[in-house]
């Protein structure tokens, strides 16, 4: 709902200097926080409490994996183009295409072996994904990350690709599929 108040103005024309959300610059109070999938806005002087806050591995997959949810949703779309916000000199991102948005896997390496819910991840390495982003705009939702969360995802997906039984690690023979790799996303 604050999405759809905040970009776009009610249509009431008969209040000159209505404002709406989106012009009134709004502010955070003390003790008040916007929040929406993967952001959190809160006073300045409260920023400096959540600092010290450590963040488990999965809890980032779960933030990640519920902002590629949303999006699937919103946008219906189901492949990613993922970077960081600062393309280093290399220029590499991650195509991703979500397979399966909702499954449940266990792994005597994980959690010893109880089942946990996640998304099944098709990824693949790009070379430059602004190139492909300009050819592939309407069938690839752009996404980036601070760098630290975009290494982060790629770490957490290749090591789920590595405990899965090696005929489950690509789709098909790397030829035929690009060199699809499959990973998971744990999720909420």
């Amino acid at each position: 709902m604050f999405d759809q108040w905040y970009c776009h103005r009610p249509s009431k024309s008969h209040e000159p200097n209505q404002q709406y959300l989106g012009a009134a610059n709004p502010q955070v109070e003390q003790g008040m926080a916007f929040v929406d999938t993967c952001h959190f806005i809160f006073p300045k002087n409260e920023c400096i409490q959540l600092q010290d806050m450590g963040w488990e591995r999965n809890q980032l997959q779960n933030f990640v994996s519920a902002q590629l949810l949303e999006l699937m949703e919103d946008q219906n779309v189901r492949k990613f183009l993922v970077y960081p916000h600062q393309l280093p000199n290399n220029r590499q991102g991650r195509l991703l295409w979500v397979f399966n948005p909702d499954i449940k896997y266990s792994s005597s390496r994980l959690n010893a072996g109880r089942p946990r819910r996640a998304m099944k991840i098709l990824y693949k390495p790009l070379e430059d994904p602004t190139d492909l982003s300009s050819k592939m705009s309407t069938f690839v939702e752009e996404l980036t990350f601070p760098p630290s969360v975009f290494k982060q995802l790629e770490e957490d997906l290749d090591f789920s690709n590595s405990i899965l039984p090696e005929p489950a690690r690509h789709v098909l023979p790397k030829a035929a599929m690009q060199a699809w790799k499959v990973g998971m996303l744990d999720r909420f």
